[in-house]
């Protein structure tokens, strides 16, 4: 198969993939609006829902790094993990008591209240976007090693280029949306707004924005130079940053002989307070403490190599000049009559 070929397949497949994202969601939130089926039940609805959102995210990044096969194991047991989550939010709080709105919200009309009894809670947003990052960089680096677990050296590239790609797919799809707004204000100052009325659509806006994500993916996997000098710049950042997040924390446990730990546990949520404040830090130190071990292995692969490496000019002449007596010796012992 041709380069030109294995990179038109995944392409193919993640604008399809987009472009179903985009029809799916647009059905989903005219359902609500008409009161038809699925909105009218809310369980299948609220799975139908994160399934559309989420499954296809797992798609586009696992087309082209992860075997056909693999790929179509773990969007199985995505889905069922996203349709168990679903179920569970729906079913722990029915009424929607524990919150006012909702980030699954987001397609529904601006000049009407939602039913929140319809849509998951905003709390499930980031319990499904980190597990399935963690989840879709194990496999990815699993599969790339065709093992269970996957080398650290895999997983720490899967989990950054899965990062990079994601966050340079939502400013692509910002700045896409940024350039529409432009132009139907452009179009309006001559009296004509069919492009205003056009992308406030919304089957026009869902699957413009989803295909624009899709693209976006595609670009950011082909192109790994982009991923890749990216990263490093984040890392050159964030190392300026370490000496800053050591003395904060240093304070910190110099201060607690002094303050003791009661004014922490009288917080009632000091655990989450200690987990939102240390992830910064952990994942500030990540980059730039593994490219600095990942160069200190490297260094010392090399160095043992050449030490083990065979000298053969030392041990032609070492061993010229032992022969070299014995040589002589023989010849003299030879040329006496």
């Amino acid at each position: 198969m041709s380069t030109l070929a294995r990179i038109a397949t995944p392409a193919a497949a993640r604008i399809v993939t987009g472009l179903i994202q985009g029809l799916v969601l647009y059905f989903l939130y005219q359902s609500v609006e008409s009161g038809i089926w699925p909105a009218t039940d809310g369980i299948v609805f609220a799975a139908l829902l994160v399934l559309a959102w989420c499954l296809p995210i797992v798609v586009l990044m696992g087309l082209g790094n992860m075997r056909a096969s693999t790929l179509a194991i773990w969007t199985l047991g995505a889905a069922l993990l996203l349709v168990g989550l679903a179920v569970h939010d729906v079913l722990r709080d029915p009424e929607r008591l524990s919150g006012m709105w909702s980030l699954w919200t987001v397609g529904s009309p601006m000049d009407s209240k939602p039913n929140l009894r319809l849509f998951p809670s905003s709390r499930l947003v980031p319990a499904i976007l980190l597990l399935l990052f963690v989840l879709q960089t194990l496999i990815v680096g699993g599969d790339t090693d065709r093992r269970l677990v996957g080398r650290y050296p895999g997983l720490f590239e899967a989990a950054w280029k899965h990062a990079v790609q994601l966050a340079l797919s939502l400013v692509f799809v910002g700045l896409f949306w940024l350039v529409l707004a432009l132009g139907a204000g452009m179009f309006k100052l001559i009296d004509l707004d069919f492009f205003t009325r056009l992308i406030q659509h919304r089957w026009f806006a869902m699957p413009a924005t989803s295909l624009a994500f899709a693209c976006a993916v595609h670009v950011t996997d082909v192109r790994a130079g982009i991923v890749r000098g990216v990263r490093t710049l984040i890392h050159v950042l964030l190392s300026w940053l370490l000496p800053l997040i050591a003395l904060f924390a240093v304070g910190f446990l110099a201060s607690l002989p002094f303050t003791g730990l009661a004014p922490l546990w009288s917080t009632r949520f000091a655990t989450t307070r200690f987990f939102r404040c240390s992830s910064p830090p952990v994942w500030a130190m990540s980059g730039p403490t593994s490219c600095s071990i990942s160069w200190l292995i490297t260094r010392r692969r090399r160095w043992n190599a050449e030490r083990c490496r065979p000298r053969p000019h030392r041990e032609t002449a070492s061993l010229y000049s032992a022969k070299l007596p014995i040589a002589s010796r023989s010849h003299s012992t030879y040329s006496r009559p």
